[in-house]
């Protein structure tokens, strides 16, 4: 009988929504203004399944900041298979009806809480029609701020008229051999979000360009990670049994300093050669351009904005709302391919910068070291 072992699979999303403070006296004792939610899936990976045999597969939906609306989806691709998964094969659980694409959590989720999706799933009955056989499988995970919108669940639309402003995906194949119609499970190691603790990749890493700090990082099947976050060891870190996450570009090419989604979160990346070049950095951070302090979210790495309760003192942190104009712009070096963010615009507020010294927009003051007095 083949050893079974539980392995776990994190998926961070986040999803960034304005909320408008409603009084000056309750703005700095709620939850940190962005909606962030971590999916997490346990599951049970053996040397091979058997059509129709049910997996041990938990998907969780961890609401780790504010009240929110959440929905998820799953997207099935098969590569030279007669046939592959869909979502009736996923044991989902109460609470959850699904509408179009989407399935919907019907109730308000709550702060800091969790909430199960799937418990178990079905192996279809698959059989490898080529060499190469695989199926991709992605999933999706939405969510909006629960103040100021009720979804109408009777509706095929439930958040119609609700905006989205940030969301994370996630994609990862399973690969079918050809003995009979059983097949092996590879582990998702790609993130579009980084998160407390990942699935680690296995690889090694590569210098592209000695004079730029340039790497890459190539995993074990001699694919190089792109356009997204991996949880690896830095081999060149003080404590070589650490592991990190690290940003790749759409070229394979290493993050360093500030990185933007689409979607307008921030992230920083250590941007010196000392052992942690590219490291995601959590926490505070005084950044060497612009003079000013910012503080990342200790889980997520996400860049704070508004009111934060940190170590028992209350911060303002600059709302985009706040920045009058473009501070930070994207500058390439040259014809090398190359390129950061750069502070080009001195003397105004950016956002996410930590007022100091100085009455915030709610008429509150904090003190020379930003502290609410």
């Amino acid at each position: 009988m083949n050893q079974m072992k539980k392995k776990i699979l994190s998926v961070l999303l986040t999803a960034i929504t304005a909320l408008l403070i409603c009084t000056p006296a309750q703005a700095a004792d709620t939850v940190p203004k962005q909606v962030v939610i971590e999916l997490e899936a346990v599951s049970e990976e053996k040397e091979h399944y058997l059509p129709k045999e049910q997996a041990d597969y938990i998907v969780t939906l961890k609401n780790k900041l504010g009240p929110s609306w959440l929905r998820v989806k799953f997207t099935f691709t098969g590569k030279n298979v007669d046939r592959t998964f869909s979502d009736k094969s996923l044991n989902i659980q109460d609470g959850w009806i699904k509408q179009g694409d989407y399935f919907y959590y019907t109730k308000k989720a709550e702060a800091y809480t969790d909430y199960t999706v799937v418990k178990g799933v079905e192996i279809p009955d698959i059989v490898p029609s080529g060499e190469g056989a695989s199926v991709t499988i992605s999933v999706y995970g939405e969510a909006v701020q629960y103040d100021g919108f009720t979804p109408d669940f009777e509706s095929g639309e439930p958040w119609k008229g609700a905006e989205i402003k940030h969301a994370s995906q996630i994609s990862g194949t399973s690969s079918y051999c050809s003995s009979g119609s059983s097949f092996t499970t590879k582990l998702i190691t790609l993130y579009s979000s980084p998160q407390e603790k990942g699935n680690p990749m296995e690889g090694r890493w590569e210098l592209a360009d000695a004079k730029n700090h340039a790497w890459k990082y190539q995993n074990s099947n001699g694919n190089y990670a792109k356009n997204g976050w991996i949880y690896v060891k830095n081999p060149y870190c003080h404590n070589k049994e650490q592991y990190d996450w690290f940003h790749f570009d759409k070229d394979g090419i290493m993050t360093v300093g500030w990185y933007r989604t689409d979607g307008g979160v921030w992230y920083y990346c250590h941007e010196v050669s000392d052992g942690n070049l590219g490291m995601l950095v959590k926490g505070w951070h005084e950044d060497d351009q612009d003079g000013k302090k910012y503080y990342l979210d200790k889980k997520t790495g996400i860049m704070l904005s508004g009111w934060q309760e940190i170590d028992g003192h209350s911060y303002y942190f600059a709302e985009a709302s706040e920045a009058p104009k473009q501070t930070w712009f994207w500058k390439r070096f040259g014809d090398t391919g190359f390129g950061k963010w750069i502070y080009d615009c001195l003397g105004f507020r950016s956002y996410g910068s930590m007022y100091v010294n100085e009455k915030t927009p709610d008429g509150q003051r904090v003190n020379e070291e930003g502290i609410k007095e």
